[in-house]
């Protein structure tokens, strides 16, 4: 790969690279170091039982660990984008373990690209961790996606990285990204971009959708070869 300093590290390009890197070698989030699903969906399938079960979009779906389990809990068909090619080859390799599994398609396409292809219409899509690493542009451009594919009284699930957090209010003082509540960090010999939110920023962002559960919680993130006080939080939108 050509030096940092000739590279776009804003691009489709660049961000594929971090997440190729990540699937194959470094393994430096706890997400890419497990086939266990989020807790943030698990909680939300033993407490929501009246969800439509016929389909699912799974955004940013890594080594598919959350795809699976949708499947394994009674959904017909799951949908998984993801941009990293690595991420999504680990999770074909995967669909071997069960017949089921074959009713997960995999795309290997960053999102915001990827959905616009995308016509059907889902009861759940599930976002764990994926708004905070896209640009404003694709951000943007996937939100609109995510309020044009869910179905009515379907639900959208994010789990995501707070604003006020110890780690991002440190990281934002010391190297700003290029929006409001973004950070810039240097690891191995790459730059990595994050965007943190608040729960202002979340509602408005999917307006009509009604906030239907909502929930933040302190805790210390192992990454990246380091230990960072991150608050998460878990809110449930409905297209009521």
């Amino acid at each position: 790969m050509e030096r940092r300093d000739k590279v776009d590290i804003d691009s489709t390009g660049y961000r594929k690279h971090l997440w190729d890197v990540e699937y194959s070698t470094r393994k430096a989030l706890p997400s890419s170091n497990t086939f266990h699903p989020s807790s943030s969906l698990r909680r939300f399938i033993e407490n929501h039982p009246e969800v439509g079960k016929d389909n699912a979009l799974d955004l940013g779906c890594g080594n598919g660990r959350n795809a699976m389990y949708l499947i394994e809990n009674g959904f017909q068909k799951v949908l998984g984008i993801d941009i990293s090619t690595e991420g999504i080859e680990i999770a074909k390799q995967a669909q071997n373990e069960k017949p089921e599994y074959k009713n997960i398609k995999y795309i290997a396409v960053d999102v915001s690209t990827a959905l616009e292809s995308v016509s059907e219409s889902f009861d759940l899509i599930i976002d764990m961790t994926v708004l905070h690493s896209l640009t404003k542009e694709a951000r943007e451009k996937t939100v609109e996606h995510i309020k044009r594919l869910l179905k009515k009284d379907g639900y959208y699930l994010i789990f995501t990285l707070m604003a006020n957090s110890p780690a991002v209010i440190d990281l934002m003082s010391k190297n700003p990204g290029p929006e409001a509540n973004s950070y810039r960090f240097n690891f191995d010999d790459d730059i990595i971009t994050e965007k943190a939110f608040t729960k202002e920023e979340l509602c408005e962002m999917f307006k009509p959708f009604k906030l239907v559960e909502y929930e933040e919680y302190q805790t210390v993130t192992r990454a990246y070869k380091g230990e960072y006080p991150r608050i998460y939080t878990t809110a449930l939108f409905q297209n009521s």
